[in-house]
């Protein structure tokens, strides 16, 4: 066989090459139709990639967030006991945020996230995420109602601050009073919530209702019973639970705290050998005024709050007193004084005897203040 034979044979050979089925020729090496194949297939694997990528992105705040602080206003509110995914539908609902998903992923970067409070918030629509939970942590974003009831205040002049501050009808308040059933009073206080309201602050949703608001007050009472044994320690002294918190809204309304354990004793000394109080803050709770500089007519217009008419501590507390005024009344000051004065209402220096004697001497050291103060 010649040179040229053999030469034709290798050529013919190599026109009829294969393309083998898995995409490459006899030689090993890509045809031009499977290189085709590889870049359309390459190309897909990208897209899925890219739209892999994109639906995390959204997942986790991406085109599912909003950008920017938002405006306008949105009212939330956040329940005690909600979760952070409650709290993100109720964001979404509001139109605050544009997802719930954004939402969790703001809570998962930002540590303080467990830390939103139960509340009413003021924010704005269309905010980003973390600035949502970032308002959410930021207690100036709260509505809320504050009200402060101070030391021994009367129930009516309790219902006028709160009503004022809560936009709640005094008359609703009046008529929880009216019947205090639900409002969680002890047993021994007779259905009477005098002497309970506690002095305080407190803050409430605008939600909150004339009970709601009574409640508390009568709740925050009971921490500070529960604390001092008030029940216990009243039964050491040998008087009422009830009879130490009207001793204690009494001190409350004549002396300044220095003096409330004397004036306690005072009370206690009085009522043991028999004496009326003849106190002037029970006669004015009786009359429903405030002032205690009361005139010869007042003093002798029959209420059952008339100390000096009526032996023993009138039927209700006069007002609703708080830590100090009730430690005080469950720890007298060691002392044998029925008298006491206030010689200056200014400073209020209180003076304490044991004599009628002295007594007068201290009343005439007031009206010659008075004299001098007009």
């Amino acid at each position: 066989m010649s040179d040229g034979g053999l030469h034709g044979f290798m050529e013919s050979t190599h026109e009829r090459q294969s393309v083998t089925p898995d995409g490459f020729g006899s030689s090993g090496k890509p045809s031009k139709r499977s290189r085709s194949v590889i870049v359309i297939i390459s190309f897909v694997l990208v897209a899925i990639v890219v739209v892999g990528i994109v639906g995390v992105m959204s997942l986790f705040g991406g085109s599912n967030d909003y950008a920017g602080a938002g405006s306008g206003t949105a009212i939330v509110v956040v329940k005690s006991g909600d979760t952070l995914t409650a709290i993100g539908d109720s964001l979404l609902a509001a139109g605050v945020v544009k997802s719930q998903a954004a939402f969790i992923a703001a809570t998962k970067a930002n540590p303080n996230a467990t830390l939103v409070a139960p509340g009413t918030y003021r924010l704005a629509k269309q905010m980003k995420a973390s600035l949502a939970l970032n308002a959410l942590l930021n207690p100036s974003a709260r509505i809320s109602h504050v009200v402060v009831v101070p030391e021994a205040a009367r129930a009516a002049g309790v219902v006028e601050i709160a009503s004022h501050v809560t936009g709640i009808a005094k008359s609703e308040f009046d008529a929880v009073l009216a019947a205090p059933s639900g409002l969680g009073l002890p047993s021994w206080a007779h259905n009477k919530a005098e002497g309970f309201l506690f002095p305080a602050t407190y803050t409430f949703d605008p939600k909150a209702t004339a009970t709601d608001v009574l409640s508390r007050m009568v709740a925050r009472f009971g921490q500070s019973s529960d604390a001092m044994a008030l029940v216990a320690n009243a039964a050491a002294i040998h008087q009422s639970p009830y009879a130490v918190v009207t001793v204690a809204s009494i001190i409350g309304r004549e002396v300044a705290p220095r003096d409330y354990s004397k004036a306690a004793r005072v009370i206690y000394n009085r009522l043991a050998q028999g004496m009326p109080l003849q106190l002037d803050s029970t006669v004015a709770y009786g009359l429903g005024i405030k002032r205690l500089n009361l005139t010869a007519a007042q003093l002798a217009k029959d209420t059952p709050y008339n100390t000096y008419l009526h032996k023993g501590l009138p039927p209700t507390p006069i007002g609703n007193p708080g830590d100090a005024a009730l430690y005080a009344a469950l720890h007298p000051a060691s002392g044998s004084w029925v008298y006491f004065v206030t010689v200056n209402l200014n400073t209020q220096e209180t003076r304490f005897s044991s004599t009628y004697a002295q007594f007068l001497r201290d009343k005439q050291a007031f009206l010659n203040w008075m004299a001098s103060n007009g």
